[in-house]
């Protein structure tokens, strides 16, 4: 779909031009890929109308003309023919040009690797002629409870720029395997069967309902794979560690990886790569010239560090309300912890700790008479519905809940942890907004590591903003979706967050099953009608996705603009919100660092890597998240948008502005708000007796 060239507006905007890297700062910035030649031009594969479940399908008609000639007994209704490159009994066999014919070519090298790796992989996880995963034992991480795997993953790709073959080598991570077999799991310890997620059987990995036959006789030789479910049921704690440095881990991983297995005689005998990563060219590397925030607080103070800014100076907006009251929602057991939480509110009591006032810069009043008080051992939502909506409220104050909760986010009976979500339902309703703590942190005394998080989503919660971009507001839509798989439905549900500006403010919220794509469109016609009336000059609707938008989604998406007819560009930035732990890019002179915070690295036709992170230059490291970098591609409504040189920079630059814009805690987040936050609401609507989100939850930041 393209629109006329006349509908892309001339933009005046000041902006700070990202610089292409010079050859000096660039040269020894690789890619995770093996670039390698073919072997061999033209190979001979044997094709079959019959599909053995593990072969390639291939549409008759992208083989070579004449082909069909060749299979006179084809249904035409479905004319396919398959291969496993191997013989077939009564095969055809065709010459086939892999430099013309790149997806068979890819199947094939998948294959013949797959087969070299079946005696040195201790698992192989097949995804037959896809990219294979590899696993290897790690000896010294095993328990009584599991084993532990370390991942590979290989898959042979097309270069996007000369279409050659090249081998594209990842880092999954660690894998637990429990040492409980199935007959262990299900006959003694009695685990539903859907709790199961991937098993092992003879070397091989499979999702539980494609288990082969012979693990039916079997079942003493199938393990699965741990996941949270069987964890919890199964009392087990995998080690958390936390790897500030974790590109430079999985990069050191690769290269450990490619020294032992794939820079050998015997692996280039079949995948012929030079012994080299691939070299990103210097005009794809781009980095913002100003690659570091500045963020307004109080009194129109300024800085770099959220927490040093709300610290010092308090919020860029206090709120609105005059009259805020508090109350408690606690366990009998719990009111030491209330206490001690109560302490903080007013004065930490400790030296370099600021307490929550002094955060949020509010007229907080204790109202002591609304506390709720129950019983941990019974389901207490009943008791705490009743006494909430039996609350006589003063309509010149706004209230705020603090739940202690008895039990942490590991709780294994779920009853407990869906009792957040119902809270959260319940003062919704009646216009209350609530902040969640373990009473365990409380206790034990690391609760004072969290009060400037506290202070600045309770800030944001009651309608402050703890602080800003300091930059000018732009006139363009922003409208930001987000997904969540709930494990009440076994479904996805998208939240969506509506008009944004590129200050960080919101307008409104809504949350829809992932499936209903007209509900994406018809909620992104909405906010872009609504904004119009308010602001005619917009200058274009930027959509922001939590993952690279499908032809399917799309579609719904098109038909909106043209039934609109608008004369804006619409542009959808997908951002993969799992991070880029296929594709990095490193430094092979700075021991596997990743590039400095601001850099943008194209990688496809539209396709990036943007990095934000602690480093703010090739020399410089600060202590802190380190996240790896983001996955985005670009879509336009109108092609000639990919001429303008500037857009690419200003989109990465929002994308990366949005990342300073999270008011859950007070460092930057690894994604932008734009999909963190209705990813946060699609989280918690599921749970809600109605399902249906109250008409303050669609203006308020009561989900932080």
């Amino acid at each position: 779909m393209t629109y006329p060239v006349s509908f892309v507006k001339k933009t005046s905007e000041k902006y700070h031009p990202a610089r292409t890297l010079n050859h000096e700062s660039e040269s020894g910035l690789w890619l995770n890929i093996l670039p390698f030649d073919h072997p061999e031009l033209i190979k001979e594969i044997i094709f079959t109308t019959k599909n053995t479940g593990e072969s390639k399908r291939c549409h008759i008609g992208i083989l070579p003309e004449g082909s069909a000639g060749l299979f006179p007994g084809m249904d035409q209704e479905k004319p396919f023919v398959y291969t496993g490159f191997e013989p077939i009994k009564d095969g055809i066999p065709i010459n086939i040009e892999l430099n013309r014919y790149p997806s068979i070519a890819c199947s094939y090298y998948t294959k013949i690797i797959r087969d070299y790796f079946s005696s040195k992989a201790d698992v192989i996880a097949p995804n037959f002629l896809k990219d294979t995963s590899y696993l290897f034992e790690t000896k010294t991480q095993h328990t009584e409870d599991y084993k532990v795997y370390k991942g590979v993953t290989l898959r042979v790709q097309t270069d996007w720029q000369t279409n050659q073959p090249e081998l594209l080598v990842t880092y999954d991570g660690l894998s637990y395997i429990s040492t409980l077999n199935l007959t262990d799991i299900t006959d003694v310890r009695n685990i539903d069967t859907r709790n199961l997620g991937k098993v092992l059987f003879r070397k091989k990995l499979y999702a539980f309902q494609t288990l082969p036959a012979d693990a039916t006789y079997h079942p003493e030789e199938a393990f699965p794979v741990l996941n949270n479910k069987l964890t919890r049921l199964l009392g087990i704690e995998i080690p958390v560690t936390r790897n500030i440095q974790k590109h430079a881990h999985i990069t050191n991983t690769i290269k450990s990886f490619y020294a032992k297995y794939l820079n050998t005689d015997s692996f280039k005998s079949i995948i012929p790569h030079k012994s080299k990563w691939k070299t990103v060219e210097k005009e794809l590397i781009q980095k913002f010239e100003n690659n570091t925030n500045t963020l307004v607080f109080g009194e129109d103070h300024t800085g770099n560090e959220p927490y040093e800014g709300l610290k010092a100076w308090g919020p860029a907006v206090p709120g609105p309300h005059k009259h805020v009251k508090y109350f408690f929602i606690y366990a009998l057991a719990d009111e030491g912890a209330l206490q001690k939480f109560y302490d903080h509110i007013r004065d930490s009591g400790q030296k370099g700790f600021l307490n929550l006032k002094t955060y949020t810069r509010l007229p907080l009043q204790y109202e002591q008479g609304l506390n709720i008080c129950f019983d941990r051992c019974k389901n207490p939502v009943d008791m705490i519905r009743k006494k909430i909506n039996a609350m006589r409220l003063d309509p010149a104050c706004r209230y705020f809940a603090f739940y202690i909760s008895p039990w942490t986010k590991f709780e294994a009976d779920p009853g407990k942890w869906k009792i957040y979500y119902k809270l959260k339902e319940i003062l919704l309703r009646r216009r209350m907004m609530m902040q969640a703590l373990e009473s365990e942190k409380i206790s034990n005394g690391n609760v004072k590591y969290f009060i400037s998080n506290i202070g600045a989503s309770m800030i944001a919660k009651l309608g402050g903003v703890p602080w800003r971009l300091n930059q000018a507001v732009e006139d363009e839509l922003i409208v930001g979706f987000g997904a969540f798989s709930s494990s009440k439905y076994n479904a996805k549900y998208v939240g969506s967050a509506f008009c944004f500006s590129n200050d960080g403010s919101f307008e409104d919220f809504d949350c829809f099953p992932a499936e209903d794509t007209h509900e994406i469109a018809g909620a992104a016609e909405m906010a872009l009608l609504r904004y119009r009336k308010k602001h005619p000059d917009v200058k274009r609707m930027i959509v922001h996705f939590y993952k690279k938008i499908s032809k399917k989604e799309l579609q719904p998406l098109e038909q909106m603009l043209r039934k609109l007819n608008i004369d804006i560009p619409v542009i959808i930035v997908s951002i993969n919100k799992t991070f880029s732990k296929d594709l990095i890019a490193f430094r092979q002179d700075k021991g596997g660092s990743m590039p400095p915070n601001g850099t943008f690295v194209r990688v496809g036709s539209q396709q990036y890597l943007l990095h934000i992170n602690n480093r703010h230059s090739d020399d410089t490291y600060l202590e802190g998240t380190m996240p790896m970098p983001l996955k985005i591609n670009i879509w336009a409504s109108d092609r000639e948008l990919f001429n303008h040189s500037h857009l690419t920079e200003l989109l990465m630059k929002q994308v990366h502005n949005f990342c300073f814009m999270h008011w859950r805690s007070v460092k930057h987040s690894s994604i932008p708000v734009t999909v963190a936050y209705p990813e946060m609401l699609a989280g918690m609507v599921p749970w809600f007796d109605d399902e249906i989100l109250p008409e303050e939850g669609n203006k308020t930041l009561w989900f932080l």
